[in-house]
């Protein structure tokens, strides 16, 4: 398949500048020698450096088939690659502002310091969620640009899971600030009714049971424990499956980077180290996990342990995920010098 951005630059700049000055720019600019000579086929070109290539345009059927675009003037508008660049890498300087940050205020040991870094935090969160959307936003351009539907498609997908996560964590968030609300509510009318057992027509503190408690909070514990059992396990199996079609999901962006390495310098590298990553995240856990199983009570006698370990993979986890996101802002960079223009 002819690589179209490489047709549409011969047929706009051979006749005026010469073939052979046009092809060094062109792989001067990262492309293989194999997709010019393509290009120049399909074309029907005169190759200066391979007069055996005679065909003319009037000869050539795949010609027509291709829609040339006017490159006459430059195009005008947002470069969304080259801008996706900018914002992985203001995602990397905030990453790094708050993790030294949160190193700051935990070494202080400030109970102040530590609510001011928990509204610096969701300030901070919340701008780089925007953020990380129009960085993925950047590979959908790319996807587009080296018509790769794999890498358009699994970005536009994770972009759909952020925007669903915010939207369930928001609406969590309501639930449990209402929930928290009525039950400090219905705690003071507790306390009132303790107090007070004739005003509220109760009986007294000490023969309140279980059942009488729950009425006032709303609640009964006719088939409750039932219910949360069930309940808790559908939603533990949403979750996983969620979680597996996330993971799934990634790993095909990846792959669509990796695909469209030849085009892409630094796409290659970002796909690779982007599966080496998500394995990591696969496989901590699960080591985790197993390292506990052999002695449990080794998290009761030895926290500290399992602290130093759950602090060292988080480190390891979070450097990991800067180089991977470098990696993808240089390719980003690339992409946009080769399809948006300087």
């Amino acid at each position: 398949m002819v690589n179209k951005v490489i047709f549409d630059y011969l047929n706009q700049y051979s006749g005026k500048y010469g073939l052979s000055e046009v092809k060094k720019k062109i792989l001067s600019s990262g492309y293989s020698q194999e997709e010019v000579d393509e290009a120049i086929r399909v074309l029907g070109l005169v190759d200066e450096d391979n007069s055996s290539n005679n065909n003319s345009f009037e000869d050539n059927p795949n010609f027509n088939k291709l829609v040339v675009q006017d490159f006459s003037s430059p195009e005008k508008g947002i470069r969304w690659m080259r801008l996706a660049g900018i914002f992985g890498i203001v995602l990397i300087i905030l990453s790094l502002f708050l993790f030294i940050l949160f190193f700051f205020i935990q070494s202080s040991g400030s109970e102040n310091g530590s609510v001011i870094f928990g509204i610096i935090f969701l300030l901070i969160l919340f701008v780089m969620i925007i953020l990380g959307l129009f960085f993925l936003y950047g590979f959908v351009k790319m996807g587009k640009a080296t018509s790769s539907k794999l890498l358009s498609f699994a970005a536009k997908s994770l972009m759909v899971i952020i925007i669903f996560l915010v939207v369930v964590n928001i609406i969590i968030g309501l639930i449990v600030f209402f929930w928290v609300g009525s039950f400090i509510n219905a705690s003071k009318d507790l306390g009132n009714a303790a107090a007070n057992p004739i005003d509220y027509q109760i009986q007294p503190l000490e023969n309140l049971n279980t059942q009488s408690i729950l009425d006032m909070l709303g609640m009964s514990t006719i088939g409750l424990g039932s219910t949360l059992g069930t309940e808790f396990f559908i939603l533990a199996a949403v979750a996983l499956l969620f979680i597996l079609f996330i993971i799934i999901v990634m790993f095909l962006f990846f792959i669509g980077l990796i695909r469209v390495g030849k085009q892409v310098k630094f796409a290659k590298p970002a796909g690779i180290f982007g599966i080496l990553w998500l394995l990591f995240f696969i496989i901590s856990p699960i080591v985790f996990i197993v390292f506990i199983s052999f002695d449990p009570l080794l998290l009761i006698s030895s926290p500290e342990i399992f602290l130093i370990i759950g602090t060292s993979l988080g480190i390891v986890f979070s450097i990991l995920s800067l180089i991977m996101v470098l990696l993808e802002s240089l390719a980003l960079f690339n992409c946009s010098a080769k399809f948006e223009g300087h």
